[in-house]
């Protein structure tokens, strides 16, 4: 390259250029110019901090990293989009761990915690953190993002794939609160099920409560637990008895079920 533009100015070129007769003119030409060695390499800059950051910039291969991410980004939501979870009512002690992929909770963990296994914590609540940040990233996540201005945000979160912490978030802030608002704004945040998803959940809950009602015949808490002690209280219940029309006169019972477990019998 050089050669080529020493002719391109007329400038005749006998022989083979060597690369450090080139150096050297540069650096006799250039005033504060100076030659910094890193290894097999020479920088030319004005001073050694310069000439360390070129090294850097040219070590660091931004595309190698770019594949790298690329690739790990394939794996973790190809085993995210195969998740599937459904809530069926209950809560139950190991539903967060089976409603997030091992390597979505691997990944998570080593970018809180250093991909070093040594520097890892095992505090529980920093396994807490990294479960919760993976079932919402999880519940986040769609197969191909649609344009907003054709549908809403509600077509984003798949009903097949619902983690249990933003079902647990949207039902525990409506119990707590009752406020719509309030639902749905953890809801545009990211955090949380719909308004809307809520009451479907309450309906679907209590008509599962009456079917069950319906087929055995009987009326009865389903917290109850087999094979307990319980106790029952009643009580009558009258509203309004002096009135003389049925619409404005209630009468009936009230039963109150108590039950105390133990540790031979927990039920």
């Amino acid at each position: 390259m050089y050669s080529s533009c020493l002719a391109q100015l007329g400038v005749e070129v006998s022989g083979r250029v060597h690369s450090t007769d080139l150096k050297e003119r540069l650096l006799a030409n250039v005033l504060g110019l100076q030659a910094n060695k890193k290894g097999r390499d020479i920088f030319l800059a004005f001073h050694d901090e310069v000439a360390t950051v070129l090294q850097q910039a040219c070590e660091r291969d931004f595309d190698n990293e770019a594949m790298t991410l690329l690739k790990a980004t394939r794996i973790i939501r190809r085993d995210m989009l195969d998740t599937k979870s459904k809530f069926n009512g209950t809560f139950n002690s190991s539903c967060q761990q089976e409603s997030v992929p091992e390597s979505l909770k691997t990944l998570t963990g080593m970018i809180l915690g250093g991909t070093d296994f040594k520097t890892q914590s095992s505090d529980t609540t920093e396994a807490q953190t990294t479960l919760s940040i993976s079932q919402l990233i999880l519940f986040n996540a769609t197969k191909r993002r649609r344009d907003s201005g054709t549908t809403g945000a509600s077509n984003y979160y798949s009903k097949d794939r619902k983690p249990p912490l933003p079902i647990y978030l949207g039902l525990m802030t409506h119990a707590e609160t009752r406020k719509r608002t309030l639902v749905d704004r953890l809801y545009n945040l990211g955090l949380s099920i719909s308004y809307d998803r809520v009451l479907e959940l309450s309906t679907d809950m209590g008509n599962s409560v009456c079917a069950r009602f319906e087929s055995e015949g009987v009326i009865c808490p389903p917290k109850l637990l087999k094979r307990v002690f319980t106790t029952t209280a009643a009580e009558n219940i009258e509203h309004n008895p002096s009135s003389v029309t049925a619409q404005g006169a209630f009468h009936g019972t009230g039963i109150s079920l108590f039950q105390h477990p133990t540790s031979d019998a927990p039920g």
